[in-house]
C-alpha cells in the first residue's frame, strides 16, 4: 500500500465519511466501533485555513467499490426509519431485550422470505438437525428475492435487519452464559454460523447460475436478468465477498472465533474490513490474530494484497491497524512512525494523543507518559477509556494523592465502568488493603469478562495476599485474554518462584522477557531464576543485559556484584560496584567528599610499607570480611538507592583494603558511607570496624 505521508487527503471527504460511519454503527448497535470514529472525527485537522487540503473534486474512493459509503452506504437512519420493524427491534435491542429483538426480526424476515434456512429456528438446535433443515427445506422454500435485482437502498435494509437480528440473538446467548454458571458456552452461536454460511452458498448459487444464464444468450450487459435495480457493483468484487455485508462478516467471524476455528475467523473479518474499511471492531479482531511478529507478518501480507483497501480511508485504516498491533507486539519505534502520520491528521484526537503516551510508557518512561495521559485527561476530562493505565503509572510512582484524586473522579463520573473499578482497586492497592482491591477488580471483570487490566491486576493482590493458587488462576486467564500481555507471564514468574518452582518460573520469565526483550526487570527476574538454579554463567549474561536495557536504578548492576561476591570474584564485583556509583553519581560525591575532608593517607604510609601492612593486618582484614557476609546478604534485599549505594560502599570498602591494601581508597568509601544518615546500626558498626584497622595500619 501506498504511504500516506505523500498523499493529499480530503478532510471534507473524511468528515462526511466518518460521520456515515458512526450513524450507521450507531444503528445496528455496534456502539465501540462508533464512539471511537467519533473521537476520530472530532479531532480531525481543522482545514478552515489550511492548503494542505485537496481543492480537486476528488474521493477517497471510487464509486465502482461496492464498500464505498458515497455510493451503496446510504445513511442508514434514513433508510431504516422507514422500516417499523427495524424501529421496533432497534428499540428493544436498545433496552437489551436481546430475544424479543431477534424473534421480532426473524419472525419478519421469514414471512418475507428474506433469510435462508426455511424452517430453521434457534431452538433445540444441533448439527444433524441444522444439516437436516438445509437439505430438506429446499424444494418446499418459496422463491426469495433476488440481492442482484435490489436497489442499494433495498440493500442496506435487509443486510440491516439480518445483522440486528442475528446480533441480538448472539447477545441473548452471552448474556445467558453470563447470568447463568450452568451454561458454559453461547448455544446460539452454531445456529448464526449455520444461516449465514447457507447465505453464502445460496448467493454463490444464484451468482454462479445468473452468469450461465447470460453466457448462453450471448451477452454480459453488466445487468442481471434485465433487472430494473441492476447492483452494477456486484460484477467488481468477488460472489463470496458479496454475499454478505460487513457487520455480518464481522459476526460470521466472532462466531467462527468463539468456535475456535482460528483462521475461518481471520478470513471473515478480512473479507468485513474489505466491504467496510471503517469497521474498526474487526480491525481489533485481527490484531488479536497478531499475536506474534510471524503471525502478524502474514496478516500484512493478506492485507496488502486486497484491491478493496487501497483507498484513502483504507490506507487511514490500516496505518491504525498496524499502529495498534505494534503497540501490542511492543514494536515502540514502528508504533510512534505511524503515529507521528496520524497526529497530522487527528492532532486534537484524544485516541491519538493516548497511544502516543502508551508508547513512551513501553519504553517504561513513566514521567513522560504520565504527562501525556494527563494531557488527555485535562482535555477531556471524563474520558474513562485508558484511566487505568494513567492510575498504574500514579501506583508504580507511590503517588498516593493523585491516585486519591483520581479515583474519585472516576467514581464520580460513572462508577459502573471497568476502568472506575480497577482505578480504585489500585487505590486500595497501594493504602495495602488488598482485600478491598480484590473486590473492585472482581466488580471490573463482572461489567467486562475478558477485562485485561483487572485479571492481572488481581493476580499481583493475590500474590500479596499469598493466594498463589488464585494468582495463578487470574494470571492463566489474562494470558487467554491477550497472550502478549507481558505482566501476566511475569506474574506467573513471580508466584511459582514463591513455590519455589524455578523450571516453571524461568519458562514464565522467558516468556516476558521476550515480550518486553528491552525491559531491564525482565532480565533481572530471569537473571534471578538462572541464580537460584546454579546456572551464574546465564545468570550474569542476563544481568548483562539488564544493565544494558534501562537501568537507571542500578539494580542489575548491583545483582551481578552481588553474585561475583558469592562467587568469590571480587575483582569483577569491584568493578561492578564502581560503575554502579558511576552511573548513581555517588562516585563523584566520594571523591568530592575525600578531597574535601581527607589528607592523602598513600604518601605518610608508603608504598614500600604494604608488605608489612599486608602481613601485619591480615588476620583481621580477612575476619572482618569473612564476619560481614551476613550484613551483605541483608543488604542485597534492599533494593532502594540508599541499600544498593551501601551495598557497594561497604564492599569497595573492605575490598581495597583486602585485596590491594589500597588504605586510601579503603578509607575513602568506609568515612563517605560512615557520615551517611540513615545507615543501620550494623553497617555502621562494621564500618567502625574497617576505620578502626586503617587507623591502626597508618599508625604502625
Amino acid at each position: 500500500m501506498t504511504s500516506l505521508a505523500h498523499q493529499q487527503i480530503s478532510i471534507p471527504k473524511l468528515q462526511e465519511t466518518f460521520t456515515r460511519g458512526i450513524c450507521n454503527f450507531s444503528n445496528l448497535g455496534l456502539i465501540s466501533t462508533s464512539k471511537w470514529l467519533s473521537e476520530l472525527l472530532i479531532g480531525l485537522r481543522d482545514t478552515s485555513n489550511d492548503n494542505f487540503t485537496s481543492k480537486t473534486n476528488n474521493t477517497f474512493t471510487s464509486p465502482d467499490h461496492h464498500h464505498s459509503s458515497l455510493f451503496l452506504q446510504q445513511s442508514l437512519i434514513t433508510v431504516t426509519s422507514s422500516s417499523p420493524h427495524y424501529l421496533h427491534a432497534k428499540a428493544l435491542f436498545d433496552a437489551k431485550e436481546y430475544r424479543r429483538c431477534a424473534f421480532i426480526l426473524e419472525r419478519y424476515l421469514r414471512s418475507q422470505h428474506l433469510i435462508a434456512g426455511v424452517g430453521m429456528t434457534h431452538e433445540g438446535n444441533n448439527a444433524e438437525q441444522m444439516s437436516q433443515k438445509l437439505v430438506g427445506g429446499a424444494n418446499s422454500a418459496p422463491l426469495r428475492p433476488s440481492r442482484s435485482d435490489m436497489s442499494p437502498a433495498s440493500l442496506l435494509l435487509l443486510d440491516s435487519l439480518k445483522f440486528l437480528s442475528f446480533y441480538a440473538l448472539y447477545m441473548a446467548g452471552e448474556k445467558q452464559k453470563r447470568d447463568h454458571v450452568d451454561v458454559p458456552d453461547n448455544t446460539e452461536i452454531q445456529y448464526i454460523v449455520n444461516i449465514l454460511e447457507e447465505e453464502r452458498r445460496e448467493f454463490v448459487t444464484e451468482r454462479r447460475t445468473a452468469g450461465a444464464q447470460r453466457q448462453s444468450v450471448g451477452g454480459d450487459s453488466g445487468s442481471f436478468g434485465g433487472s430494473h435495480h441492476p447492483n452494477h457493483s456486484f460484477e467488481l468484487l468477488s460472489d463470496d465477498l458479496m454475499a454478505l455485508s460487513g457487520p455480518l462478516w464481522y459476526l460470521l467471524g466472532v462466531c467462527y472465533n468463539k468456535l475456535h476455528k482460528k483462521d475461518q475467523a481471520l478470513d471473515c473479518f478480512i473479507r468485513s474490513v474489505r466491504r467496510d474499511a471503517l469497521l474498526w471492531c474487526s480491525w481489533l479482531c485481527i490484531a488479536e490474530m497478531s499475536d506474534t511478529k510471524e503471525n502478524f507478518a502474514q496478516v500484512l501480507q493478506k492485507l496488502e494484497k486486497k484491491a478493496e483497501l487501497r483507498t484513502e480511508i483504507g490506507e487511514i485504516m490500516f496505518l491504525f491497524f498496524k499502529q495498534h498491533v505494534h503497540l501490542e507486539l511492543q514494536m515502540n519505534e514502528e508504533a510512534q512512525e505511524e503515529l507521528d502520520l496520524l497526529v497530522q491528521l487527528f492532532p486534537t484526537s484524544s485516541y491519538v494523543q493516548a497511544q502516543r503516551a502508551f508508547v513512551v510508557y513501553n519504553l517504561t518512561e513513566l514521567d513522560e507518559a504520565q504527562k501525556g495521559l494527563e494531557q488527555v485527561f485535562n482535555h477531556d476530562p471524563y474520558r474513562l477509556d485508558h484511566l487505568d493505565t494513567y492510575s498504574n503509572i500514579l501506583y508504580v510512582k507511590n503517588n498516593k494523592a493523585k491516585l486519591s484524586h483520581l479515583a474519585h473522579h472516576a467514581h464520580k463520573t460513572d462508577k459502573y465502568r471497568a476502568e472506575t473499578c480497577c482505578v480504585v482497586g489500585n487505590y486500595y492497592s497501594l493504602k495495602g488493603f488488598h482485600e478491598k482491591a480484590v473486590i473492585y477488580f472482581k466488580r471490573a471483570l463482572r461489567v467486562n469478562p475478558t477485562y485485561l487490566s483487572a485479571w492481572t491486576l488481581m493476580g499481583h493482590e493475590y500474590v500479596e495476599m499469598k493466594n498463589t493458587t488464585a494468582a495463578v488462576h487470574a494470571y492463566r486467564t489474562a494470558i487467554d485474554v491477550n497472550n502478549r500481555d507481558y505482566r501476566a507471564w511475569y506474574g506467573l514468574g513471580q508466584t511459582y518462584e514463591i513455590l519455589r518452582m524455578q523450571q516453571y518460573a524461568l519458562y514464565y520469565y522467558s516468556k516476558a522477557t521476550a515480550l518486553r526483550q528491552y525491559d531491564g526487570r525482565m532480565w533481572c527476574a530471569l537473571a534471578t531464576c538462572y541464580e537460584q538454579l546454579e546456572r551464574y554463567k546465564d545468570a550474569l549474561r542476563c544481568f548483562e543485559r539488564a544493565h544494558l536495557n534501562h537501568d537507571p536504578e542500578g539494580i542489575a548492576l548491583c545483582k551481578m556484584a552481588n553474585l561475583y561476591r558469592r562467587l568469590n570474584e571480587n575483582r569483577f564485583a569491584a568493578k561492578c560496584f564502581i560503575k554502579l556509583l558511576e552511573q548513581l553519581g555517588v562516585l563523584k560525591d566520594v571523591e568530592q567528599f575525600s578531597r574535601d575532608n581527607l589528607p592523602s593517607v598513600t604518601g605518610g604510609v608508603g608504598t614500600n610499607r604494604m608488605p608489612l601492612l599486608r602481613a601485619g593486618f591480615s588476620n583481621s582484614v580477612y575476619h572482618l570480611f569473612s564476619t560481614t557476609q551476613e550484613e551483605f546478604d541483608t543488604l542485597e534485599q534492599d533494593e532502594s538507592m540508599q541499600g544498593i549505594t551501601s551495598t557497594a560502599l561497604l564492599f569497595l570498602s573492605i575490598y581495597y583494603l583486602q585485596e590491594k591494601s589500597d588504605i586510601e581508597n579503603s578509607q575513602k568509601f568506609a568515612r563517605y558511607l560512615h557520615y551517611q544518615a540513615n545507615i543501620t546500626d550494623q553497617i555502621k558498626k562494621v564500618t567502625e570496624n574497617v576505620l578502626k584497622i586503617l587507623q591502626d595500619a597508618m599508625t604502625v
